[in-house]
Protein backbone atom coordinates (compact mmCIF):
# COMPACT_ATOMS: atom_id res chain seq x y z
CA UNK A 1 0.00 0.00 0.00
CA UNK A 2 1.55 3.57 -0.94
CA UNK A 3 2.08 6.59 1.77
CA UNK A 4 -0.79 8.30 -0.18
CA UNK A 5 -3.13 5.53 0.62
CA UNK A 6 -2.36 5.39 3.92
CA UNK A 7 -3.19 8.64 4.42
CA UNK A 8 -6.43 8.66 2.80
CA UNK A 9 -7.37 5.77 5.38
CA UNK A 10 -6.31 7.67 8.47
CA UNK A 11 -8.31 10.95 7.37
CA UNK A 12 -11.31 8.83 6.83
CA UNK A 13 -11.07 6.48 10.18
CA UNK A 14 -10.79 10.37 12.26
CA UNK A 15 -14.09 12.12 10.37
CA UNK A 16 -16.20 8.77 11.47
CA UNK A 17 -14.70 9.17 15.06
CA UNK A 18 -15.30 12.61 15.24
CA UNK A 19 -19.04 12.26 14.29
CA UNK A 20 -18.84 9.19 16.36
CA UNK A 21 -17.84 10.87 19.20
CA UNK A 22 -19.75 13.99 18.78
CA UNK A 23 -23.50 12.38 18.72
CA UNK A 24 -22.63 10.87 21.75
CA UNK A 25 -20.99 13.52 24.41
CA UNK A 26 -23.45 16.38 22.99
CA UNK A 27 -27.04 14.99 24.66
CA UNK A 28 -25.19 15.24 27.93
CA UNK A 29 -25.54 19.71 27.88
CA UNK A 30 -28.69 19.87 26.88
CA UNK A 31 -28.37 21.59 23.69
CA UNK A 32 -27.80 21.06 19.82
CA UNK A 33 -24.23 19.93 19.53
CA UNK A 34 -21.95 22.23 17.96
CA UNK A 35 -20.85 20.80 13.93
CA UNK A 36 -18.17 18.30 14.50
CA UNK A 37 -14.62 19.42 14.65
CA UNK A 38 -12.72 16.87 12.30
CA UNK A 39 -9.32 17.26 13.72
CA UNK A 40 -7.17 15.86 10.88
CA UNK A 41 -3.81 13.64 12.13
CA UNK A 42 -1.31 15.37 13.00
CA UNK A 43 0.88 14.71 10.10
CA UNK A 44 -2.05 16.38 7.69
CA UNK A 45 -3.30 19.19 10.09
CA UNK A 46 0.13 20.43 9.62
CA UNK A 47 1.11 19.91 6.58
CA UNK A 48 4.13 17.44 7.80
CA UNK A 49 5.47 14.63 5.49
CA UNK A 50 5.51 11.37 8.21
CA UNK A 51 9.68 10.23 8.22
CA UNK A 52 11.30 8.48 5.25
CA UNK A 53 13.69 6.31 5.43
CA UNK A 54 16.81 7.14 4.53
CA UNK A 55 17.67 6.60 1.02
CA UNK A 56 19.55 3.19 0.02
CA UNK A 57 22.34 3.89 -2.41
CA UNK A 58 21.20 3.75 -5.89
CA UNK A 59 21.88 -0.03 -7.76
CA UNK A 60 23.43 -0.15 -11.06
CA UNK A 61 20.20 -1.02 -12.84
CA UNK A 62 17.61 -1.83 -10.52
CA UNK A 63 13.97 -3.65 -11.63
CA UNK A 64 11.00 -0.64 -11.33
CA UNK A 65 8.30 -2.98 -9.56
CA UNK A 66 4.87 -2.18 -11.03
CA UNK A 67 3.34 0.86 -9.73
CA UNK A 68 -0.13 -0.28 -7.55
CA UNK A 69 -3.38 0.80 -8.37
CA UNK A 70 -4.46 3.75 -6.62
CA UNK A 71 -7.83 3.13 -4.61
CA UNK A 72 -10.50 4.97 -5.30
CA UNK A 73 -11.21 8.23 -3.13
CA UNK A 74 -13.78 6.92 -0.87
CA UNK A 75 -16.94 9.81 -0.29
CA UNK A 76 -16.29 12.38 1.87
CA UNK A 77 -18.89 11.70 4.71
CA UNK A 78 -21.87 15.36 4.93
CA UNK A 79 -20.45 17.62 7.55
CA UNK A 80 -23.05 17.04 10.07
CA UNK A 81 -23.77 21.09 11.26
CA UNK A 82 -25.47 20.67 14.38
CA UNK A 83 -28.31 23.30 14.89
CA UNK A 84 -27.19 26.02 17.00
CA UNK A 85 -29.16 25.64 20.17
CA UNK A 86 -29.93 28.90 22.35
CA UNK A 87 -28.79 28.70 25.95
CA UNK A 88 -30.34 31.17 27.86
CA UNK A 89 -27.40 30.55 30.35
CA UNK A 90 -25.21 31.89 28.04
CA UNK A 91 -23.06 31.53 24.77
CA UNK A 92 -22.72 28.47 23.01
CA UNK A 93 -19.56 26.37 24.14
CA UNK A 94 -18.80 23.12 22.59
CA UNK A 95 -17.62 20.42 24.21
CA UNK A 96 -13.92 18.87 24.36
CA UNK A 97 -12.94 16.26 21.85
CA UNK A 98 -11.37 12.99 22.78
CA UNK A 99 -8.57 12.74 20.67
CA UNK A 100 -6.72 9.98 22.39
CA UNK A 101 -7.78 7.24 20.39
CA UNK A 102 -7.73 8.94 17.08
CA UNK A 103 -4.32 9.56 17.90
CA UNK A 104 -3.65 5.71 18.74
CA UNK A 105 -4.95 4.90 15.86
CA UNK A 106 -2.93 7.59 13.72
CA UNK A 107 0.62 6.45 15.61
CA UNK A 108 -1.02 2.70 14.36
CA UNK A 109 -1.26 3.77 10.79
CA UNK A 110 2.44 5.72 11.57
CA UNK A 111 3.88 2.79 12.50
CA UNK A 112 1.94 0.11 9.96
CA UNK A 113 3.27 3.26 7.42
CA UNK A 114 7.07 2.59 8.67
CA UNK A 115 6.62 -0.92 8.85
CA UNK A 116 5.61 -1.09 4.98
CA UNK A 117 8.45 1.35 4.06
CA UNK A 118 10.66 -0.92 6.13
CA UNK A 119 9.41 -3.92 4.28
CA UNK A 120 9.62 -2.35 0.68
CA UNK A 121 13.05 -0.97 1.63
CA UNK A 122 13.97 -4.42 2.04
CA UNK A 123 12.41 -5.91 -0.69
CA UNK A 124 14.65 -2.96 -2.69
CA UNK A 125 17.59 -4.06 -0.40
CA UNK A 126 17.34 -7.54 -1.27
CA UNK A 127 16.66 -6.95 -5.18
CA UNK A 128 19.74 -4.94 -5.32
CA UNK A 129 21.96 -7.27 -3.48
CA UNK A 130 19.99 -10.26 -6.26
CA UNK A 131 21.34 -7.76 -8.88
CA UNK A 132 24.92 -7.26 -7.51
CA UNK A 133 25.15 -11.03 -6.81
CA UNK A 134 23.65 -11.60 -10.49
CA UNK A 135 25.95 -8.85 -12.05
CA UNK A 136 28.94 -10.66 -9.75
CA UNK A 137 28.24 -13.78 -11.58
CA UNK A 138 27.62 -12.38 -14.65
CA UNK A 139 31.58 -10.55 -14.38
CA UNK A 140 32.89 -13.84 -12.86
CA UNK A 141 31.42 -16.15 -16.26
CA UNK A 142 32.60 -13.23 -18.13
CA UNK A 143 36.58 -13.61 -16.25
CA UNK A 144 36.27 -17.23 -16.71
CA UNK A 145 35.27 -17.35 -20.32
CA UNK A 146 38.24 -14.40 -20.90
CA UNK A 147 40.67 -16.71 -18.78
CA UNK A 148 39.94 -19.56 -20.14
CA UNK A 149 39.96 -18.29 -24.19
CA UNK A 150 43.40 -16.83 -23.16
CA UNK A 151 44.37 -20.06 -22.06
CA UNK A 152 43.15 -21.94 -25.20
CA UNK A 153 44.92 -19.04 -27.20
CA UNK A 154 48.60 -19.50 -25.43
CA UNK A 155 48.28 -23.36 -25.75
CA UNK A 156 47.63 -22.95 -29.34
CA UNK A 157 50.08 -20.11 -29.37
CA UNK A 158 52.89 -23.24 -27.53
CA UNK A 159 51.35 -25.42 -29.86
CA UNK A 160 52.24 -23.75 -33.01
CA UNK A 161 55.76 -22.93 -31.44
CA UNK A 162 56.69 -26.39 -30.63
CA UNK A 163 55.18 -27.15 -34.64
CA UNK A 164 57.19 -24.44 -36.07
CA UNK A 165 60.26 -25.27 -33.34
CA UNK A 166 59.42 -29.10 -34.52
CA UNK A 167 59.61 -27.76 -38.48
CA UNK A 168 62.21 -26.50 -38.00
CA UNK A 169 64.49 -29.22 -36.45
CA UNK A 170 63.47 -31.23 -39.36
CA UNK A 171 64.67 -29.54 -41.87
CA UNK A 172 67.82 -29.05 -40.30
CA UNK A 173 68.17 -32.72 -39.70
CA UNK A 174 67.63 -32.97 -43.57
CA UNK A 175 69.85 -30.34 -44.50
CA UNK A 176 72.69 -32.26 -42.28
CA UNK A 177 72.02 -35.43 -43.39
CA UNK A 178 72.09 -33.87 -47.33
CA UNK A 179 75.09 -32.34 -46.82
CA UNK A 180 76.32 -35.49 -45.01
CA UNK A 181 75.58 -37.30 -47.56
CA UNK A 182 77.19 -35.08 -50.20
CA UNK A 183 80.34 -34.77 -48.21
CA UNK A 184 80.38 -38.55 -48.59
CA UNK A 185 79.20 -38.67 -52.25
CA UNK A 186 82.56 -36.06 -52.72
CA UNK A 187 84.73 -38.32 -50.72
CA UNK A 188 83.98 -41.18 -53.09
CA UNK A 189 84.21 -39.07 -55.91
CA UNK A 190 88.05 -37.56 -54.67
CA UNK A 191 89.01 -41.44 -53.41
CA UNK A 192 87.68 -42.71 -56.59
CA UNK A 193 89.39 -39.96 -59.33
CA UNK A 194 92.80 -40.16 -57.35
CA UNK A 195 92.39 -43.98 -57.28
CA UNK A 196 91.74 -43.90 -61.38
CA UNK A 197 94.67 -40.93 -60.99
CA UNK A 198 97.01 -43.45 -59.83
CA UNK A 199 96.07 -46.08 -61.98
CA UNK A 200 96.12 -44.26 -64.67
CA UNK A 201 98.97 -43.07 -64.01
CA UNK A 202 100.53 -46.42 -63.13
CA UNK A 203 99.38 -47.57 -66.39
CA UNK A 204 101.34 -44.48 -68.12
CA UNK A 205 104.37 -45.54 -65.98
CA UNK A 206 104.10 -49.05 -67.19
CA UNK A 207 103.65 -48.07 -70.99
CA UNK A 208 106.68 -45.57 -70.63
CA UNK A 209 108.83 -48.57 -69.23
CA UNK A 210 107.25 -50.68 -71.85
CA UNK A 211 107.54 -48.68 -74.51
CA UNK A 212 111.34 -48.15 -73.28
CA UNK A 213 111.63 -51.90 -73.01
CA UNK A 214 110.74 -51.93 -76.32
CA UNK A 215 112.31 -49.15 -77.66
CA UNK A 216 115.64 -50.66 -76.11
CA UNK A 217 114.74 -54.16 -77.77
CA UNK A 218 114.63 -52.63 -80.69
CA UNK A 219 117.66 -50.75 -80.75
CA UNK A 220 119.44 -53.56 -79.34
CA UNK A 221 117.59 -55.80 -82.40
CA UNK A 222 119.12 -53.07 -84.88
CA UNK A 223 122.43 -52.69 -83.53
CA UNK A 224 122.55 -56.73 -83.75
CA UNK A 225 121.02 -56.38 -87.21
CA UNK A 226 123.48 -53.84 -88.58
CA UNK A 227 126.09 -55.78 -86.99
CA UNK A 228 124.81 -58.39 -89.10
CA UNK A 229 123.53 -56.26 -91.78
CA UNK A 230 123.73 -57.54 -95.54
CA UNK A 231 123.64 -54.78 -97.88
CA UNK A 232 123.21 -54.94 -101.96
CA UNK A 233 125.27 -54.21 -104.47
CA UNK A 234 124.83 -50.52 -105.78
CA UNK A 235 122.85 -50.04 -108.72
CA UNK A 236 123.15 -47.44 -111.31
CA UNK A 237 126.24 -44.35 -112.19
CA UNK A 238 128.35 -42.17 -110.00
CA UNK A 239 126.46 -38.56 -109.92
CA UNK A 240 124.43 -36.55 -107.20
CA UNK A 241 124.99 -36.85 -103.24
CA UNK A 242 125.28 -39.28 -100.97
CA UNK A 243 121.77 -40.38 -99.10
CA UNK A 244 120.76 -43.03 -96.78
CA UNK A 245 116.94 -43.64 -95.77
CA UNK A 246 117.23 -46.19 -92.65
CA UNK A 247 114.64 -47.46 -90.40
CA UNK A 248 115.69 -46.94 -86.73
CA UNK A 249 114.79 -49.98 -85.35
CA UNK A 250 111.70 -51.27 -87.70
CA UNK A 251 111.38 -52.80 -91.24
CA UNK A 252 110.62 -50.90 -94.55
CA UNK A 253 107.14 -52.02 -95.30
CA UNK A 254 106.44 -49.60 -98.33
CA UNK A 255 108.92 -47.51 -100.63
CA UNK A 256 106.88 -45.26 -103.14
CA UNK A 257 108.55 -41.84 -104.87
CA UNK A 258 107.88 -40.20 -108.40
CA UNK A 259 108.80 -41.34 -111.52
CA UNK A 260 108.81 -40.87 -115.10
CA UNK A 261 111.51 -42.49 -117.75
CA UNK A 262 113.88 -43.48 -114.71
CA UNK A 263 113.00 -42.90 -111.02
CA UNK A 264 113.03 -39.30 -110.19
CA UNK A 265 112.05 -39.44 -105.98
CA UNK A 266 112.10 -42.16 -103.32
CA UNK A 267 110.36 -42.19 -99.91
CA UNK A 268 109.44 -45.05 -97.10
CA UNK A 269 107.70 -46.18 -93.73
CA UNK A 270 108.68 -48.37 -91.32
CA UNK A 271 107.11 -50.87 -89.04
CA UNK A 272 108.20 -49.11 -86.54
CA UNK A 273 105.98 -46.00 -87.78
CA UNK A 274 108.98 -43.99 -88.94
CA UNK A 275 108.11 -41.71 -92.20
CA UNK A 276 111.45 -41.59 -93.80
CA UNK A 277 111.96 -37.91 -95.55
CA UNK A 278 111.73 -38.33 -99.75
CA UNK A 279 115.21 -38.02 -101.50
CA UNK A 280 115.86 -36.76 -105.41
CA UNK A 281 113.96 -34.30 -107.44
CA UNK A 282 110.04 -33.17 -108.15
CA UNK A 283 110.18 -34.75 -111.80
CA UNK A 284 107.58 -37.72 -113.07
CA UNK A 285 104.24 -38.63 -111.42
CA UNK A 286 103.85 -39.55 -107.79
CA UNK A 287 104.32 -43.05 -107.37
CA UNK A 288 102.55 -45.16 -104.35
CA UNK A 289 103.01 -49.10 -104.26
CA UNK A 290 101.30 -51.69 -101.87
CA UNK A 291 102.72 -51.79 -98.13
CA UNK A 292 104.36 -54.85 -97.05
CA UNK A 293 102.74 -55.32 -93.73
CA UNK A 294 105.90 -57.55 -92.48
CA UNK A 295 108.79 -55.83 -94.23
CA UNK A 296 110.02 -55.66 -97.65
CA UNK A 297 112.34 -59.03 -98.75
CA UNK A 298 114.18 -57.78 -101.62
CA UNK A 299 113.81 -55.26 -104.74
CA UNK A 300 114.46 -55.58 -108.81
CA UNK A 301 115.90 -52.99 -110.72
CA UNK A 302 116.66 -52.01 -113.77
CA UNK A 303 119.54 -49.21 -113.94
CA UNK A 304 121.76 -47.39 -116.77
CA UNK A 305 123.27 -43.36 -115.79
CA UNK A 306 120.29 -43.27 -113.35
CA UNK A 307 117.69 -46.10 -111.29
CA UNK A 308 115.67 -46.70 -113.53
CA UNK A 309 113.06 -48.79 -112.17
CA UNK A 310 112.31 -49.79 -108.73
CA UNK A 311 110.24 -52.58 -107.74
CA UNK A 312 110.08 -53.82 -104.14
CA UNK A 313 109.31 -57.46 -103.45
CA UNK A 314 107.02 -58.79 -100.23
CA UNK A 315 107.53 -62.21 -99.12
CA UNK A 316 109.87 -63.03 -102.29
CA UNK A 317 107.38 -61.78 -105.20
CA UNK A 318 107.37 -58.47 -106.48
CA UNK A 319 104.55 -55.53 -106.24
CA UNK A 320 102.68 -54.66 -109.09
CA UNK A 321 103.06 -51.13 -109.04
CA UNK A 322 107.27 -50.60 -110.33
CA UNK A 323 108.14 -47.05 -109.71
CA UNK A 324 109.64 -45.57 -113.18
CA UNK A 325 109.64 -46.92 -116.62
CA UNK A 326 113.44 -48.24 -116.85
CA UNK A 327 113.91 -46.15 -120.11
CA UNK A 328 116.80 -43.85 -121.60
CA UNK A 329 119.14 -42.99 -119.37
CA UNK A 330 117.35 -45.57 -116.75
CA UNK A 331 117.81 -48.76 -118.59
CA UNK A 332 120.59 -50.85 -119.91
CA UNK A 333 120.98 -53.00 -117.06
CA UNK A 334 118.63 -55.42 -114.72
CA UNK A 335 119.31 -56.55 -111.17
CA UNK A 336 117.74 -58.18 -108.47
CA UNK A 337 118.65 -58.85 -104.35
CA UNK A 338 116.57 -60.72 -102.68
CA UNK A 339 117.71 -60.69 -98.24
CA UNK A 340 119.23 -63.72 -97.29
CA UNK A 341 117.10 -66.20 -94.51
CA UNK A 342 114.40 -64.41 -93.38
CA UNK A 343 116.17 -61.08 -93.43
CA UNK A 344 114.13 -57.45 -94.34
CA UNK A 345 114.97 -54.57 -95.52
CA UNK A 346 115.49 -52.47 -93.08
CA UNK A 347 117.27 -49.07 -95.63
CA UNK A 348 117.82 -47.58 -98.50
CA UNK A 349 121.07 -45.63 -99.19
CA UNK A 350 123.17 -44.40 -102.29
CA UNK A 351 123.54 -40.89 -103.84
CA UNK A 352 120.90 -38.57 -105.42
CA UNK A 353 120.52 -35.12 -106.97
CA UNK A 354 117.29 -33.99 -109.36
CA UNK A 355 117.36 -38.12 -109.99
CA UNK A 356 117.92 -40.96 -107.94
CA UNK A 357 121.64 -41.45 -109.56
CA UNK A 358 122.33 -44.75 -107.53
CA UNK A 359 120.58 -47.07 -104.53
CA UNK A 360 121.35 -50.11 -102.77
CA UNK A 361 119.52 -51.83 -100.32
CA UNK A 362 120.61 -53.09 -96.23
CA UNK A 363 118.91 -56.28 -95.24
CA UNK A 364 118.59 -57.72 -91.17
CA UNK A 365 120.70 -60.57 -90.50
Amino acid sequence: MSAAAIIIVIVVVSVILGVYFSKKTCPKFGYKCPAAVVTPPASVSSGETPPTPPTPPTPPTPPTPPTPPTPPTPPTPPVVETAKTENKRGPVVPPPVDTSKADAETAAAKARFTEAAAKAQAERDAAIIVRVQADKREAEAADRAREQAATQARQQAEAADRARIQAAEQQAAQARQQAEQQAAQARQQAEQQARQQAEQQARDQAEREARARQQAEQEAQAARARQQAVTSQSFGGGGGGDYAMNCPSGMMKNISGRGGWWVDQLKGNCTDGTTLNPVGGQGGGPVDTADCPSGYTGVDVTYGEFVGKLTPKCGGAPISTPIGGGLGSGGGQSGSFDCPGAGKITGISGKAGSYIDSMKVTCSG
